[in-house]
């Protein structure tokens, strides 16, 4: 019984005919539709570029978080200013100042070699 009923379907006629239809005239105009659809959707440069400018702006937001969270837990290192009053009383606790006592604080005031020879040769 099963075989006649698919030999039936197959025989239909109706079945064979297409069910849907193109409308009048859409080969003739589907290039100028196409066409017009792809201008449409073409990319300009800054459409182009915003990938890349996305991920740009990523880096610098993610290094700018990194470097606040690193400053912001960092230990305050004590920097401190060294004046030739601390100096001379850090160095000499009470004694007489030498002349490498005055030639040490002038190295390490930053003063140059070629200045320092200029004041020992005086």
């Amino acid at each position: 019984m099963d075989m006649k009923k698919e030999k039936d379907i197959l025989e239909n006629g109706k079945l064979k005919e297409a069910p849907f239809k193109v409308p009048e005239g859409y080969f003739e105009n589907l290039a100028v539709h196409v066409e017009a659809r792809r201008k449409a959707e073409e990319r300009g440069l800054m459409h182009r570029l915003t990938p890349y400018l996305a991920i740009a702006a990523s880096f610098a937001a993610i290094t700018l978080a990194g470097t606040a969270v690193i400053r912001l837990t960092a230990p305050k290192a004590e920097v401190e200013a060294t004046t030739s009053s601390s100096y001379y009383s850090q160095n000499t606790a009470g004694q007489g100042m030498t002349e490498d006592d005055i030639i040490n604080y002038l190295i390490y005031a930053g003063i140059s070699a070629d200045e320092l020879n200029e004041i020992t040769a005086e």
